[in-house]
């Protein structure tokens, strides 16, 4: 998993607003302006106001400033990230793990703000990792599913030389998951070397086999406004009346 850097320079303090807290109503509304923020400076004046009152929430509201997240755009993201991170840092000892498990078991929400949950979930649990990340293997978040297949093709890896059906499933199960080129790219390589084949255009989604029907009457682009039979009904072994005959 990578490393953790908390960082957010200039939240330290804010005048009218105590250490670690920030009222409820405050959070709200400063939340809010930070989701704000536009685009060419709009609102930015009151974005780095808000923030500064986000990043003195307490650490019970933290999992409220993560929600915020998912429906943040790529420059509010980044607001609301140092602050969730500037929480995290100063409240580093009593972190709640069970609610931070809880968020980032909860696909609902955004991937960014899952693995920002995760990143400190770990910080708080020391258990974490090694519980939570065999169970993101299909999970949606493609950086927590990239945590998965890398511990998978480490477990696979150790089976080679005991037990090759077993490493060649789990081989097999970490390129079924793997969406980074890289990792499929690993995996493949290992599969061959176990002289298992791979069939990587099913792998990548590409459409190797089809039907033709036609050609259908578009005289003076007349067929842009007929739905001829095929668009009608899916019927692989029907003969239709096309422009020169059946």
């Amino acid at each position: 998993m990578r490393s953790l850097c908390i960082a957010f320079a200039g939240l330290t303090s804010l005048a009218g607003i105590s250490a670690g807290f920030a009222a409820e109503g405050d959070l709200k509304s400063a939340l809010a302006k930070v989701l704000a923020v536009g685009p060419k400076g709009e609102g930015h004046k009151e974005a780095s106001a808000a923030a500064k009152v986000v990043s003195q929430a307490s650490v019970a509201d933290l999992p409220q400033v993560l929600a915020a997240m998912d429906k943040a755009s790529p420059l509010a993201l980044n607001w609301l990230r140092l602050s969730a991170e500037s929480i995290a840092q100063k409240h580093s000892g009593k972190l709640p793990a069970d609610v931070l498990e809880k968020f980032v078991k909860d696909v609902s929400h955004g991937v960014k703000s899952r693995r920002l949950a995760f990143e400190f979930l770990s910080l708080a649990d020391n258990t974490a990792e090694a519980r939570l990340v065999p169970t993101f293997l299909n999970d949606p978040s493609l950086e927590l599913r990239r945590d998965a297949v890398t511990q998978q093709l480490a477990d696979a890896g150790k089976l080679v030389e005991k037990d090759k059906p077993a490493a060649i499933l789990a081989y097999r199960k970490a390129f079924a998951a793997a969406r980074d080129l890289d990792q499929i790219k690993s995996a493949t390589e290992d599969l061959k070397k176990l002289g298992e084949e791979v069939d990587l255009p099913s792998h990548f989604g590409f459409l190797m086999t089809w039907k033709l029907c036609g050609p259908f009457d578009n005289l003076d682009d007349k067929g842009w406004d007929v739905a001829y039979p095929p668009e009608k009904e899916l019927n692989l072994a029907a003969t239709y009346d096309g422009q020169k005959g059946r």
